[in-house]
């Protein structure tokens, strides 16, 4: 029980200190306005992104910045390769974009991925079926996607560059995370 007590003290006067230097911290919601933040999970994903660059992130776009990371930089083929996205709104007003869904796929957010010999990977062929949904964020808030890489792209024994993408609404301008480099090494059985 102190430990606890003892955390949240320590955690309270950092967020405090952040904030004074700052004065933002971001809202994880979901897509029914509820906040879903956690900020005791270690990641500090709710900073600036200036405080968080291991977010890698792009930046803003008409009030929309985006952030790609990932567990680690090293997977082996056929092992679960998770994207973890964050679409913030850093403007001071309730922000659009644009949720792209395809059949087979995660989430809204596309990405490309290139090889390290700068050749770019092709999508694995999914259903015809796509739907561009319109969204907001309000002002201050992010929403979270978890969505698998593998599941989208053929990775196979390479380093790749990966970057995610949203088009924020607005004259078909879209936001960006900075590009994200992973190794995809094959394992003999």
């Amino acid at each position: 029980m102190k430990t606890r007590i003892l955390t949240t003290l320590v955690l309270y006067c950092c967020l405090n200190l952040i904030a004074s230097e700052t004065n933002k911290l971001f809202v994880t919601i979901n897509e029914w306005e509820n906040n879903v933040s956690d900020f005791t999970n270690g990641t500090n994903e709710y900073l600036p992104a200036k405080l968080f660059p291991a977010g890698n992130w792009g930046e803003a776009k008409n009030g929309i910045q985006l952030s790609l990371r990932f567990d680690k930089t090293g997977y082996t083929n056929g092992e679960p390769i998770t994207a973890t996205i964050l679409v913030r709104n850093v403007s001071s007003k309730r922000m659009p974009y644009n949720k792209f869904y395809v059949s087979g796929r995660d989430g809204p957010v596309r990405f490309v991925v290139s090889s390290a010999s700068n050749h770019r990977v092709e999508a694995v062929p999914m259903g015809e079926n796509c739907s561009c949904m319109g969204a907001d964020i309000r002002a201050g808030g992010q929403n979270k996607f978890l969505e698998r890489l593998d599941k989208e792209f053929y990775l196979t024994n390479d380093t790749y560059f990966v970057q995610a993408y949203v088009d924020t609404g607005f004259r078909r301008m879209c936001a960006e995370s900075a590009k994200v480099q992973l190794t995809v090494t094959n394992v003999l059985k």
